[in-house]
């Protein structure tokens, strides 16, 4: 598997901004049980821990958007298609040989 970092950014991004929305509101909701478990708490191991959440939470938004807008909204199907098409022959076409290196995964 190719795995890239430009990934980690990607899908931490929608995870980060939603934990930065709930969080402050889970703070001031709960705010006395919050304290409490604060207290015990490491901040560099609870930054870290919110970090590390909000990859795999980011990562369940993108595919959440994909499922909506792609699966379930079949009427852009065709036309994805079409152009895909259209994109695999402009790239199969000999002097386009660094298009063809650049988008080989495809």
């Amino acid at each position: 598997m190719n795995f890239d970092t430009k990934y980690l950014i990607r899908w931490g991004i929608p995870g980060w901004i939603f934990l930065m929305t709930v969080l402050p509101y889970l703070f001031f909701v709960f705010n006395d049980d919050v304290l409490k478990s604060l207290g015990k708490v490491n901040d560099l191991a609870l930054g870290a821990a919110i970090t590390l959440i909000g990859i795999p939470l980011g990562y369940f938004f993108n595919q959440l958007h994909h499922f909506t807008f792609w699966v379930t909204n079949k009427k852009n199907w065709g036309s994805y298609f079409e152009k895909e098409v259209i994109l695999d022959m402009y790239l199969s076409k000999t002097e386009n040989e660094g298009y063809k290196e650049r988008y080989r995964y495809l």
